[in-house]
């Protein structure tokens, strides 16, 4: 009995898949390890591999190996991740402490010039004494003394006034001067807040402003009376975020500035000082 032809092709599609198979089953096991099986076999066989030829006047191609490059990684590049560490908003000072100085002397400060520190060279200095009735006996005299600091590159760091007063009249002078020292300051650095306190000040009441790592402290001495002291300064309490933030902004320990750009003044402050010398 003879085979249907539908069984026919059925049994001629079965051998034909099972070649196609077999065959990419037997390519695979020849051209594994670099065709290694295939070589054997040929070898086997007594047969030799057709060299390639390549045409007269030419040479293989070589590639010219890269010279291996060491890049150096700043050590921050590998530190981990540290989660839930959030930074905070915190105030910057936005003008050095030379300039302050300059800027105290041209509204009519009597300032020295800015020098290193009498205790220390590590910070640098300017500041100014007026001593009134001079002649008289000390406990008869008024003084007024404002003192800037500073690092070496000009970073400001505090801004200091203590006056003494014995009279009414020097008094309101005194005090007046206070005000228009902060007055200034809150200007320059641009924080307007910092002469809210004016009327605290003109009232002789102390006040403490510490927020954002900045900290505005207005107190009288036991020492004596009329005896004032108004401090500006960025050692005001920190958070641990606003720790991290002046972390962060401190070039000295986080990857600092080449040489040349430390030396270069913040946009700010460079504008700032082009817009003085053309309003001069």
């Amino acid at each position: 009995m003879e085979k249907s032809p539908i069984r026919r092709r059925g049994t001629l599609f079965f051998w034909l898949a099972f070649a196609v198979i077999a065959g990419a089953i037997g390519a695979t096991v020849l051209l594994a390890r670099d065709g290694a099986n295939l070589k054997q076999i040929i070898a086997a066989l007594g047969l030799s591999p057709v060299p390639q030829q390549i045409a007269a006047g030419t040479s293989a191609t070589k590639t010219k190996r890269l010279r291996n490059l060491s890049i150096p990684l700043d050590p921050i590049v590998f530190r981990r991740e540290i989660k839930d560490a959030e930074s905070a908003f915190l105030r910057r000072l936005s003008i050095d402490a030379k300039a302050l100085c300059e800027s105290f002397a041209e509204a009519g400060f009597a300032m020295s010039g800015w020098a290193p520190g009498v205790f220390s060279s590590k910070t640098y200095e300017c500041w100014g004494e007026q001593i009134f009735n001079a002649t008289a006996e000390p406990d008869k005299q008024s003084s007024f003394f404002l003192m800037v600091k500073g690092l070496p590159d000009g970073d400001l760091l505090s801004a200091r006034v203590k006056f003494i007063f014995t009279s009414p009249e020097m008094r309101d002078r005194l005090t007046n001067d206070a005000v228009r020292m902060l007055t200034l300051l809150a200007e320059k650095t641009r924080w307007g807040d910092l002469a809210d306190h004016a009327a605290d000040i003109r009232a002789l009441k102390p006040f403490t402003l510490d927020a954002f790592g900045l900290r505005v402290k207005f107190s009288n001495e036991f020492s004596g009376l009329g005896r004032y002291n108004l401090v500006v300064s960025r050692d005001g309490s920190l958070t641990d975020a606003e720790k991290r933030t002046r972390a962060y902004f401190n070039r000295a320990a986080y990857l600092p500035l080449p040489p040349d750009m430390a030396e270069k003044k913040p946009a700010a402050a460079h504008d700032a000082k082009k817009q003085d010398e053309s309003n001069d």
